[in-house]
Parts: structure tokens; C-alpha cells; sequence
């Protein structure tokens, strides 16, 4: 998960503890911890499984970085300059690939401790290299993106009874890319990848690919892989490690990976088209690139709202006919979850703020069609808990009378219901 995705950098106004245990350095903002004192304990069980499982000694501590600036689930890696892990505590949402975990901190230290461990190990000449060069130089630094981040992926499955290698979504994906006859080839799965599903190729497929020839080599033969590739001394030559450990080469492996997903997709859709409780038809009301998410059928029955994120349009809110038809903007740079109708039927979601690239937090708006244009709620009184202008709050649904409004709200990792009267 790249931690450039987010935009922010740190706030210098803000003030940051540590605490040091065998193998890590956890910083964290005053008042987490508790939170740090958790991820201490998970990393340092994390660390004793991959130690074993990778067969690789990171020398010195690690760096993890407690990150609550956003509102939005992620996190990141690096070994240079220094070993560190960052690390949103915001839970993920539903509608978000990485939403199929047990718990949040321990699928995302696995990840990230992954990432770590599959940077720092090096071999043979590369070894000699790191002598000189210091941590920059990693040879599984320079591999393709369905290499890195499906070895994450790989480690938060099987160091977990989730994970992206074992969810519904992910059964998705991979399933409708066989049936549609666009299942991605090896040189596809990178970060900038300009077709649906995006970057998530690199994870969804990466990882599934990586399970796979786990299940039919074994998990040692996966692992030897990664550390074969580690003492190749020439960047990007993955066939020579891929024939040594696997007897063939990875264009071949993902090929046939590929033709046992297909093989495996058809038998479903055969199972679903032949059942007896039916098959739901439906209709496509948009044919927009990206994904069209959070869709609310409009109190009056005539239309239905949703998000569109697009990496050639941004992020919109849009409105079509609930028959389909051509859909218009309402609004711009907003990507909301889900959305609430007031009685006047006046449309509630939630915004994004960015505060000098510092932050980026939620918060709730209402939109109004006659004069085409929104603002930012602000409850009545402050009887309910909810904070000046609702901040740090998400998905929200209005009552009848448009009195109330209820809300999700985020603080320190958690979630809360409020109810705030406007």
C-alpha cells in the first residue's frame, strides 16, 4: 500500500512519543497510547512468524508510525533511509477492496512487516552491493508491483482467517475478468495500470497468483523464489529465479493460474445459470470507466444518486434515471459512501477536507437542487457529542422530519453512531 497515495505529509505543529520494544520503535501523537501499546504487541508476534517464514534477520529496529491524519484506511513501507512502517489507524470501509479483515492493525502490520522483510533481504552479489550502497540498493525493490504487493498480500491471508487472498470481492474481480475475457496478463499487474480494477491488479491478482503457487509448490518453494530473485545480480531478470525454483517461467505459471481461475469461474457461473432458486436479471443504467459505488434510489422513485471514481474524471457525484440514461454531475472532487435525502429532498453526504496537505478528513454537507450548490452541516446544539461542523464524519442518513441526522464518526481507530440535531 503506497504511502504516496495519500498526499499528506506529516503536521510539525503536531507532538509524537515512542515507544521502543525488542524489534520496533513505535511513534505515535500524544494520546494514542493505548493504540501503540496494541500495534507493539502485534508487530513483535508479526516479527517472530515472518523471521521464520522468510528465513531473513532484520538487524536493528523497525520504525512504525502511527498515522490518524485521514479518514481513509492505508499504509506504507520502506527500508531507506530507515526500516519504517506507516500506518492509517482508520478502518476500512465496505465498499473498498481491503475491507475483508479480522483486525485492522494486525492485517495491516502484516502487510507492511512483509513488504519490509521482502525489501531488506539480499544475497550473493547484491549482499556486496548493499556494503556499498546502503539500504537503497534492494533488489526486490526493482520487480514488478503483482510481485511486492501480492507478497502482502500473501502474509495478511495466511497470517489471518481473512485477507485479500481469501474475500468475496477479490473472488469478484479475478471471477469477472475470466468470464469477460479480460484476464489480465503478468505484464498488466502493475501500480499504474489504466484498466478496472487500477492498481488493485497488482494486489488482487498478485496475491491470488502468489497463493497459488504456494498451494502447488509449497510455501518454502514461494518463499526460495523471493530470495532467488534476491541474489540475481541483474535487476528484473525473473526468469532466471523463476526457472530455478519453479522449473519454468513466471509468464507461463500466471497463464496457467489464469486458466484455472477461468476453468473455476465458468463452473460457477454454469452452477448459478442451472439453480433452482433463479438467477437477478438486471439492467445497466451506466456505462461509465471506474467505479460507480454508494447508488441511493431518490425519494421520489424517479432517480437514483451515487459516487464515480474514475482516474481520468476524479472523483463525482452523480445523478441518472432510475430506467437509465445519460447521468449528470452534481457535484465535483466529492466521493461519498453513501448519501441521505432530506424531506425537501435536499441530498446529505459526506466531503473530504485537505488541510494543508497535513490531513484529510470527512465531514458532512447537504446539497440543495434549487440552488444548486452545498455547505457544510452544522448541528443546533451539541447534546449528542458531535462537534462543531460534524468533523470526522461520514455516511450519514436524515430522518423524516429532517430534524436529525445520524452519522459515523471517527476518533483514534474506532467508530461511533451519533445522532445530532440540525
Amino acid at each position: 500500500m503506497a504511502r504516496a497515495a495519500e498526499a499528506i505529509d506529516f503536521d510539525p505543529a503536531e507532538h509524537y512519543q515512542t515507544l521502543r520494544t525488542p524489534h520496533f520503535l513505535v511513534v505515535h501523537p500524544d494520546g494514542y497510547e493505548r493504540l501503540a501499546h496494541r500495534a507493539a504487541r502485534i508487530a513483535e508476534s508479526a516479527f517472530e512468524r515472518q523471521t521464520a517464514r522468510y528465513g531473513w534477520d532484520l538487524s536493528g529496529r523497525v520504525t512504525i508510525v502511527l498515522d490518524d491524519r485521514s479518514d481513509s484506511a492505508s499504509g506504507g513501507a520502506q527500508i531507506s533511509p530507515s526500516k519504517t512502517i506507516y500506518v492509517s489507524v482508520a478502518q476500512p470501509t465496505a465498499e473498498t477492496s481491503i475491507s475483508d479483515y479480522d483486525d485492522w492493525m494486525e492485517t495491516i502490520i502484516a502487510h507492511e512487516l512483509a513488504h519490509v522483510f521482502h525489501l531488506d533481504m539480499v544475497y550473493g552479489l547484491p549482499w556486496v552491493a548493499r556494503q556499498l550502497f546502503g539500504k537503497s540498493f534492494s533488489l526486490n525493490g526493482a520487480t514488478a508491483a503483482w510481485n511486492t504487493e501480492g507478497l502482502g498480500v500473501y502474509e495478511e491471508t495466511v497470517s489471518s482467517g481473512a485477507g485479500r487472498g481469501r474475500s468475496t470481492y477479490g473472488d469478484m474481480v479475478l471471477r469477472m475478468a475470466a468470464l469477460d475475457d479480460a484476464f489480465p496478463g503478468i505484464d498488466e499487474a502493475y501500480y499504474e495500470q489504466t484498466r478496472w480494477p487500477w492498481a488493485g491488479t497488482a494486489y488482487l491478482f498478485g496475491g491470488r497468483f502468489q497463493l497459488w503457487l504456494a498451494e502447488r509448490y509449497g510455501e518454502e518453494a514461494l518463499v526460495h523464489y523471493h530470495r532467488a530473485y534476491a541474489s540475481t545480480p541483474i535487476p528484473f531478470v525473473t526468469w532466471l529465479s523463476a526457472k530455478l525454483v519453479f522449473g519454468r517461467t513466471l509468464e507461463s505459471l500466471w497463464q496457467e493460474f489464469g486458466e484455472s481461475v477461468n476453468e473455476e469461474a465458468r463452473a460457477t457461473f454454469e452452477a448459478v445459470e442451472s439453480s433452482t432458486t433463479g438467477v437477478t436479471r438486471f439492467t445497466r443504467l451506466t456505462s461509465l470507466e471506474g467505479d460507480a459505488i454508494a447508488p441511493r434510489v431518490t425519494p421520489d422513485g424517479l432517480f437514483v444518486v451515487f459516487s464515480h471514481l474514475s482516474p481520468f474524471e476524479g472523483e463525482t457525484v452523480r445523478v441518472v434515471p432510475v430506467e437509465g440514461g445519460r447521468d449528470t454531475i452534481l457535484l465535483r472532487d466529492v466521493s461519498s459512501r453513501t448519501f441521505g435525502f432530506g424531506p425537501d429532498g435536499s441530498i446529505y453526504f459526506h466531503r473530504t477536507d485537505i488541510d494543508a496537505l497535513y490531513s484529510r478528513k470527512d465531514h458532512l454537507e447537504r446539497y440543495d437542487f434549487v440552488s444548486k450548490s452545498s455547505q457544510a452541516l452544522v448541528p443546533v446544539d451539541r447534546a449528542y457529542g458531535a462537534p462543531k461542523r460534524l468533523e470526522r464524519s461520514s455516511d450519514p442518513d436524515v430522518s423524516r422530519s429532517g430534524r436529525h441526522v445520524a452519522f459515523v464518526q471517527r476518533h483514534q481507530g474506532q467508530t461511533q453512531l451519533v445522532v445530532a440535531r440540525l
